[in-house]
């Protein structure tokens, strides 16, 4: 997108293919100029000015870019072992600890970003950690993990994204 294309809400971000983790990264809000320019709220550069310091900054809609960054934070789901998880449970207080149909989870007190924070659940006598909503219930954890678990028995051969084993 240039410059001059319509956002509802735009901002100047870099894709996340082209970072090295993937995400995508916002850089600053956007604002309109009097000449209809787009400028950046902090330092009132245009994306051609943007793109010296950060060649592959575009424009975009707050809404897609946010959206894109929560899909992609949230599609791992990892199984760890019990020290794993014994160790996140001590090091912070955790939130939400509970158990729900069967599945004991807890939350990391600290946000990674967009509202996203990693979940720890034990189910039966396997443990796992993936990232998800902060307000996340305990009744949509329980449904995910069994999904999650769920999928990976039913395949042979799980694919990275669906179930990854911690160090391997």
């Amino acid at each position: 997108m240039d410059s001059h294309i319509e956002c509802r809400k735009p901002v100047f971000f870099i894709p996340g293919p082209s970072r090295q983790n993937g995400l995508p990264e916002i850089i600053d809000v956007a604002v309109r100029d009097k000449d209809g320019v787009l400028r950046s709220n902090t330092t009132h550069s245009t994306l051609e000015q943007m793109r010296e310091r950060y060649p592959d900054a575009v424009v975009g809609e707050l809404d897609v870019v946010t959206k894109e960054r929560r899909e992609l934070y949230c599609r791992e789901f990892v199984e760890v072992d019990e020290d794993q998880f014994a160790e996140q449970l001590d090091m912070l207080p955790p939130q939400d600890w509970r158990t729900v149909d069967g599945v004991e989870s807890f939350k990391c007190l600290e946000p990674l970003a967009d509202g996203i924070t990693t979940i720890h659940c034990r189910y039966g006598s396997r443990f796992y950690r993936f990232n998800g909503p902060i307000n996340m219930t305990g009744t949509e954890i329980a449904a995910h993990v069994k999904r999650r678990t769920a999928e990976s028995s039913a395949s042979t051969q799980p694919d990275q994204h669906s179930l990854v084993r911690d160090g391997v």
